[in-house]
Parts: structure tokens; sequence; C-alpha cells
């Protein structure tokens, strides 16, 4: 509108609200009245809408206009009131379309927070509101979005599709391109690389098309990418460029500086220093130095400095690096899958590469000590954005639903009447000024660390806790190297492994590989094969450089560097009997070998750091074991929803869970064991019993989310009196519940097969678990069946003897690899199948 026009309009808005004839329209003036003014203004003439509706679809598009405002103004909490308001009109019987629109972008607020489950179920509720149209594609796209966090690439890829043929069926060229650039790097995780470069082409096409930019330089982002996995460097890097020149062209900065440093990153590896130098200068030019991101920069300076000899350069501008990294952390957040996390690594171990080339050129051990506490600050660092970041998320959370009840009682009829809408007003304003606060808190400048140190870790003060005949083996995946570290309580020991780091990995990719036939916690172990000749090889390579180091070692604590934790360790082969196998019992071949459980116990611990913290157990009144399990999802008439049908697809009541639980009771002298089963299996009963346990038993599926570790959770049986979602308990929520076991057995069936196998799957749980009180988990690796649980007795009989876990599951193993059971009647089957037996490892969390 002109602005006489606009005048004129308003003019005549104001004329209809003068006129009583017209008093049932009024709401709707208002409305239109407030689309004249911005901030605090419209929001006043939207509650003035909101007191002035007469009917319930007044209220429902009055609260839409709120929602919308408050969205634009960048205000979640006080969105997501007015979307719940929504949402409780359409729960509570008064069916509108708008409520498809509701539900969607309630999803897209918990997509935010990265809360999977609880996105997905708005996101499905908008689908049966709606299955058609602009707000179904959009729905079906954070369908698919959902599904991949939770690790369901069949169901995520079902529903992209659909969002997909949704786009192009109403001409919907944003959806479309968007659907097409997420297709793609689905199918880029999936190493479905030739087929995720279509995608990728077509999303490209599709914005160019359209003539509007949506995310061309995120979708050329994931071509490099590819280009790069398949061997193509020259060809990565200049679609590399035109990504850069693509966001500066669009004025798409946010996320821009990776994306350049990257670029250089990949011009240092080629040797092309003087592009890398214009591409720094351009890169000062465009960011400031207190971009939260800048520390790339000086990371890059030390690259360039390094590869040119200055060494002492280098090494100041690492220094220099690491301290703004530290200074900024609390602005990151990132998923467990990000290509931040990727960055962290590579800068880590960069620089810890570097410093271990300076031990062996000299003789200061101050460089290896370094290096040691910087990759224990690596896992610190990763550890805080996704695990207690997740745990500071959760006190916002918290903080906002606070705000948001006091928001709805200013909202209410009691509180607001027609002659006193200013002490409302001042209300909220303090209420959106104590929102602003809390928000800040995500940005403020405290650094995990002071400037100019690292790690708090002091690895003297570790050594003289390591008890005699005991080796903490730490390994460091380094660019293209493995180093492992011997740490005993006389000396310290530095050894770079024979293998590339690449070939290393791909060894113990081939030998978990046939885990992937894992399908819903069932598994044909006639047809998985265990690769005896591939376990020996990667024994020889990963302990075969330090036997000098095990001489007199009885027990080992073993802690991994990324894809080492998908390992079962104690498997590895160390030689082979004479004797030759049986050809009438299955699976006696396998009894021919010699694995390393047999020559020392072996526990894991995700950091030195937590190894060194003490454990204490103070409650009053404990309890011996808490046993878990059994869950219950649904009542009498079946599924209790299409959504929760979907969300817990493929999951039993676990009958051989609640076997377990009852055999684990058996074992203890009645009255020390508090079972809780089947219906009396809820979080409820869990936050009730849990913390006054000595051990805790909890034998239940697992459900991941791959992008948000900290949001996986547990299935519990559905609680009556417990609000509607309450059958699932996050990793944040058990960090917060005051645990203080000496030890947690984990029994859990993961609630898929592919990507999730080891130790890595369950990071989220872990970490959580380990940031209580809890001394030690044992944990399985991968879905329990009838075979692999038939451990856990043995292992509570021996650990109730000793109260030390390695100890009790090294006996436990080694009774089962020489056990035969009867099956089909008079077939005899061994029990040293690697799989069947090493499912269960010792996590150790305190000293």
């Amino acid at each position: 509108l002109t602005p006489s026009d606009r005048t004129l309009a308003m003019g005549f808005l104001r004329g209809l609200l003068a006129s009583p004839r017209y008093r049932k329209l009024h709401a709707y003036v208002w409305m239109n009245l407030a689309q004249f003014y911005f901030g605090r203004q419209k929001e006043s003439l939207l509650m003035r809408a909101l007191k002035r509706s007469q009917t319930s679809s007044d209220r429902i598009a009055v609260y839409r206009a709120l929602a919308v405002h408050y969205s634009e103004e960048n205000l979640p909490v006080f969105q997501r009131a007015y979307l719940d308001r929504m949402i409780r009109f359409y729960e509570s019987g008064f069916h509108f379309k708008q409520a498809a629109w509701a539900f969607r972008e309630s999803g897209d607020l918990l997509l935010r927070r990265m809360a999977a489950h609880s996105a997905l179920d708005h996101f499905l509720r908008s689908l049966e509101i709606e299955g058609k149209g602009p707000t179904a594609g959009r729905s079906s796209l954070g369908v698919a979005i959902s599904m991949g966090m939770m690790n369901k690439p069949g169901l995520e890829e079902k529903y992209l599709k659909r969002a997909l043929d949704n786009a192009r069926k109403y001409h919907l060229d944003f959806l479309e391109t968007r659907a097409l650039s997420l297709y793609g790097q689905m199918l880029m995780e999936n190493n479905r690389l030739d087929q995720a470069k279509k995608y990728l082409h077509l999303s490209l096409e599709s914005e160019r098309k359209s003539k509007k930019y949506v995310c061309g330089r995120d979708s050329l982002f994931r071509l490099a990418l590819i280009e790069e996995k398949t061997g193509s460097k020259t060809k990565a890097i200049s679609i590399l460029k035109r990504a850069v020149q693509t966001g500066i062209r669009e004025k798409d900065m946010a996320g821009m500086l990776p994306v350049i440093a990257f670029l250089a990153d990949r011009l240092i590896v080629s040797g092309e220093i003087k592009q890398c130098r214009n591409l720094l200068v351009q890169m000062d030019v465009l960011f400031a130095p207190y971009h939260p991101h800048y520390f790339l920069y000086h990371y890059l300076r030390g690259r360039v400095c390094e590869h040119q000899g200055e060494i002492d350069k280098a090494a100041s501008f690492y220094t220099h690096s690491l301290d703004s990294l530290r200074k900024r952390l609390p602005d990151f957040s990132f998923g467990s899958r990000s290509f931040w996390r990727e960055w962290l690594h590579s800068l880590y171990n960069h620089v810890i590469l570097f410093k271990l080339s300076r031990y062996e050129s000299s003789p200061e051990s101050n460089f290896l000590v370094d290096a040691i506490r910087l990759h224990e600050e690596k896992n610190r660092l990763i550890t805080s954005c996704i695990v207690r970041r997740g745990s500071r998320a959760l006190s916002l959370i918290r903080e906002e639903r606070r705000i948001q009840a006091q928001y709805e009682r200013y909202l209410s009829d009691q509180a607001v009447s027609h002659d006193d809408l200013s002490r409302a007003g001042s209300g909220m304003d303090r209420l959106l000024n104590q929102y602003r606060e809390i928000r800040e808190l995500l940005t403020e400048t405290t650094g995990m660390y002071p400037a100019g140190t690292s790690s708090r870790f002091n690895l003297a003060f570790f050594q003289s806790h390591i008890s005699e005949g005991c080796l903490v083996l730490k390994f460091m995946l380094l660019e293209e190297k493995v180093a492992v570290v011997c740490l005993s309580s006389r000396h310290i020991h530095l050894q770079f492994l024979s293998g590339e780091r690449g070939n290393i990995i791909n060894d113990v990719i081939r030998l978990v590989a046939p885990l992937d036939d894992f399908s819903r916690g069932r598994v044909d172990y006639l047809r998985i094969h265990f690769d005896l000749p591939l376990a020996n090889a990667l024994y020889e390579v990963l302990l075969g450089p330090i036997k000098k180091n095990l001489e007199g070692i009885r027990e080992l604590v073993l802690i991994p560097d990324g894809d080492l934790f998908r390992l079962p360790f104690d498997a590895l082969v160390t030689g082979f009997n004479r004797g030759g196998s049986s050809s009438e019992v299955i699976f006696s071949e396998y009894g021919a070998a010699n694995y390393l459980i047999q020559k020392y116990s072996l526990s894991l611990a995700s950091s030195l750091e937590n190894l060194d913290r003490d454990y204490t157990f103070s409650e009053k009144n404990p309890i011996d074991i808490a046993a878990f399990g059994g869950p219950v999802f649904f009542g009498g008439d079946g599924p209790a929803g299409s959504r929760e049908s979907m969300l817990l697809k493929g999951m039993s009541t676990l009958p051989a869970s609640l076997r377990e639980v009852r055999a684990v009771r058996d074992l203890f002298p009645r009255g020390s064991c508090r079972l809780l089963i089947g219906e009396s299996f809820t979080i409820n009963n869990f936050r009730r019993f849990a913390p006054r346990a000595r051990i805790i038993h909890v034998a239940t599926h697992y459900m991941p989310n791959m992008e948000s570790p900290w949001n996986s959770g547990l299935i519990f049986s559905r609680d009556p009196s417990a609000p509607s979602d309450s059958l699932y308990l996050r990793a944040n929520e058990v960090q917060h519940i005051p645990l203080q076991a000496e030890l947690i057995v984990l029994s859990a069936c993961e609630s898929s097969d592919q990507r999730i196998l080891g130790l890595t799957g369950m990071a989220g749980m872990l970490a959580a678990i380990s940031e209580n009180g809890v001394r030690a988990g044992l944990v399985s690796m991968w879905p329990v069946d009838e075979y692999s649980s038939r451990i856990l007795p043995t292992f509570y009989h021996q650990y109730r003897n000793h109260r030390d876990s390695p100890r009790a599951l090294r006996r436990a193993k080694m009774e089962m690899i020489q056990s035969e059971i009867t099956i089909r009647g008079t077939g005899r089957m061994s029990l040293s199948h690697p799989f069947l037996w090493s499912n269960f490892q010792v996590f150790r969390f305190r000293r």
C-alpha cells in the first residue's frame, strides 16, 4: 500500500471498531489492524483481538496470528504457547483445519532442539489431520528428518519421497529443492554415493529453475564431500569454490566460515599455498575476530606455516587457535553426525600429531604429555557440545516451561480484563526480558578452560593410582596414523602402529560386518561368520607392537577412539590351538582359537579424566539390586495410536527380558532384590528405586538418536498417571537422576540394525550415566538374545563373590567359551562363537 492508502485502510478499520454494529467482527478487525504495526505495538493489538474473540474460531485465528508474530520475533517459547493452545482446542474435540499447521510448527520447534521422538509425534499428528497439500508436504519432510535422527533410514527415505511427490503435485518449489537436497544427504550418509550425486544435482537444477535461493551452497558442499570420498580431489576443490562463491553472492553467511575453512584445508593438502593464503585474506575480511568460528583462521594459518617449515610460528598459531576455541566453546551446539564434529576431530588430531612429531625429534617429554592432554580435551569438548549441551538445553526447556505457564496465567480471563491490559502488558514485558536473559546463557563467554591452558587432567597423579599388574592403553586416531599410549604405575610409552588408520578401521568394520544381519534383536548365528584370521591380524596390528609392555600384566583398561569402539577387543585372537574341531559340534572350530579375554581381564573407558574420578555410595537404606524389564506398550484394546505404533514398530514386549530379570532376581537373597517388570516397569518407578540400588539391571529396547545422542532413550511401560510420552526416558533426563550404583547393567535391544552396533551407538546414554555417580556399566554392544544373555547369571555369581566386574566378566566368558548346549533335540552347539559371548563389555565411569 502507498502511505495514503495505508492511512485510508487504518481509518476504515478504526471506523469499524467505533461501530457497535460490527462488534462480532472486532477480533478480525484488530488482527488486520495489527498488520500495520511491528514489535510490541503489534503484540498489543493482537492481544486486544484475543480479548474481543467471541467464538472458538475467533480465538484460533488470533492464536495463529500470535504464533506467527512470535516466530518472526524469534521467541519460540511464546510461539509454542499459542501453538499448544491451538492443539488443546483440537484435542478437546473442536476440529479445525489449522490444527495440521499447529502440529507441524510445533514439530519444527522440537526439531530445533533435536528432540526427534517428540517432533515425530507432532508431524504424524499433522499428517493425520491433513494428508495432502502444502502442510502435509512439510510435515512429511519433518517426519523424514526425525526418522533419520532416530536411525530409521528406510522410513526416512519413504517420507522424503512422499514430501517430493507432494511438492511436485502442488508446485512447491522451495519444498522440492530442500527435499531433494536432504534426500541427497541421506543417500550420502548411507554410502549410496552415485544416487546422492543425482539428487543433489536435481536440487541445484530445481533451485535454478525457481530462480530463488534455497540451499544451493549446502547442496554444492555435499557434492564436494562426495567427490572427496570417491577420490576426485581436484573436482572437490572446484565444487567447493562454487559453494563459497554461491554463499557470498546470496549473502548466506550463516555457516559460511567453516565451508571456506574446509576449502582452505583442501588447498593446503593439495599444496596450493598461494591460493590458500588469498582465501585466508578473504576470510579475514568477511569475518571479525570475535566470530565464534574464527579460531579456524588461526588454525589454518598454523597449517600454512607448518607446511613452509616455520615450526615455532605454527606452534604459536595452534596455541592461539585452541585458546580461541576454548573461549568460544559455549557458542557450539552440534549433533554427533555433524560436520562440526569432524572439524574438531581434524583440528585436534592435527595439533596432537604436530606435538607427537616434535616429541619424536626431541627428548622433551612435555610434548607427549601435551598431546595426551589435548586428546583428552578433544573428548571432553565433544562430550560437552553433544551431551552436556543437552543438559543445558534441558535446563533451558524447564525454564521456558515455567515462563510459558506464567504467561498463560497473564492471558487467562481472570488476569486480563478489558480495563487493565496495561498491567498484563508490563508483566509480559518482564517475562520477555527473562526469556531473553535465559537465551543469552547459550552465548556466554566463559570457556571450558582458562586461556593458555588445556585439560586440567594431571597425568602423574593418575599414574600413581594405577594398580600393579594393570595397564591402561589409550588409542588415538590421528589423520592417517594410529598411536597407542601405554600407561602403567611406573612408565609411559608411545607407539605408532604400523598400519594406516584407514586400513585398520576398514578391517575393524569387516570383522563386525556380519552383525549387520541382526534384525530387531534376532539373528541366525548359523549364517554369520566370525573371521578368526582377521581377528588375529587385528591383534597383531593393535597390540603386537606393544607386547613388551604386556609382560606381567593381568588387567587391561582400553580407551578406544572413534570406530575402535565398535571392536570387541576381548574377541581378538592371540593364536590357535593344535587341536582340530569336531564335525559333530556346531561352532567347535571357534574353540580352536585363543582369545584376548583368556589372557587378561578387560574393561573400557571413554577417557583418562573419567577414570580419574572418585566413587562413593551414600544411600542409608540401600537395595542390593533393582531389576527392570519387560516393557508393556499397549493397553487391552491394542495400540495406543498410529503414531506410537510407528515409533515402536518392530519392537516386541521382550519376553526374553522377563526371563532374564527373573533369573537375576533368583541369584540374590530374598528381599535384597527389587523386581519391577511389566506394568511396574515405569519411569516413575525407575526414578524412585534406581537411586537407592547398588546394582541396577535394565532389560529393554534402546531407541537411538544419531544426530542428538542426549535425546536417545530407553523404552519403559506406559504409566497411566504420567503424560502420554512417558514410555521414553531420554539420556539427558537420566543425567539428572541421582544414580550412585557401583554397577549398572544395560541389557538393551537396539531398535535398528545398522550404524549403531558398538558402544558408539550408546554414546548418549553412556555419557549421561557417566555424569551420575555410577562407577561402572555392563553394556551390550549389539542386540541381546537368548544365547548372549546366558552370560549374565555366571557374571552375577562371580561379581557377588569379588565385586570386581572385569574379573567377573572374564570368568563368565571363559566358562561360556568352554560350554556346549543341546539344540533341536539331539544336536550339539559350542558357545565359543565370539558373537555369542563378546556382546557384553564392562565400561568404567570412575576409579
